[in-house]
């Protein structure tokens, strides 16, 4: 249990990344010099959507230039990744990205247009808890007991999940 807890952890980690090649001339200079595009692969509205419009918000107000969040879901985060990769590389284009993009997809999508390499993480935003709901109908009390009963099932049991090669779909599968 301990090891899914880490996994859980591990692929929940939102970070804000940046392409890695930043100038350091750039980096000498006031700091933004211009507004900032915050890309993340997750859609709007979701569960973590207000979260991250408070980040980007607050950090706005903090640096006095515009902030926007660009919503870019889709491949299991490959979309946005690939947009923040290709960005000029001035630190005005910040990838607010799950950690699953790091970890779960160079293993289940082996032809990225993008490195993992070409970025480093520069914050912790927070982390989101995974949790399993069944039908009342069900007769299961326990991940171990629904994990029983999939079993004994023919072709298992359907399941849905919001991303797609994602930390959730994994955990589910």
């Amino acid at each position: 249990m301990r090891a899914h807890r880490e996994w859980f952890r591990l692929g929940l980690i939102c970070l804000l990344a940046t392409p890695v090649s930043i100038a350091s001339s750039a980096l000498a200079q006031t700091y933004p010099a211009g507004p900032v595009k915050f890309i993340t692969q997750l859609a709007a509205g979701g569960g973590t959507d207000p979260a991250m419009r408070i980040v980007t918000d607050r950090l706005g107000k903090i640096w006095g230039q515009q902030t926007v969040l660009v919503n870019q879901p889709g491949a299991g985060g490959a979309i946005a990744a690939r947009t923040a990769a290709t960005a000029a590389p001035d630190g005005h284009t910040l990838f607010m990205a799950i950690a699953s993009t790091f970890t779960i997809l160079p293993v289940t999508q082996p032809n990225l247009a993008f490195n993992v390499n070409d970025f480093a993480p520069i914050g912790f935003v927070g982390e989101v808890p995974i949790a399993i709901a069944v039908s009342p109908t069900l007769p299961v009390n326990s991940l171990p007991e629904l994990i029983a009963h999939s079993k004994g099932q023919p072709g298992g049991l359907d399941v849905a999940v919001g991303l797609r090669g994602g930390i959730t779909h994994l955990a589910s599968e």
